[in-house]
């Protein structure tokens, strides 16, 4: 579920920014 729940959000951020957001990054170098 989390795997999922992972894509899903990559997949939003990358549909808002049209690319993968600098603090989707960020976000993961917590």
């Amino acid at each position: 579920a989390e795997n999922l729940c992972k894509d899903r959000f990559m997949r939003s951020v990358i549909d808002e920014e049209g690319w993968i957001s600098i603090k989707l990054i960020a976000g993961f170098r917590r």
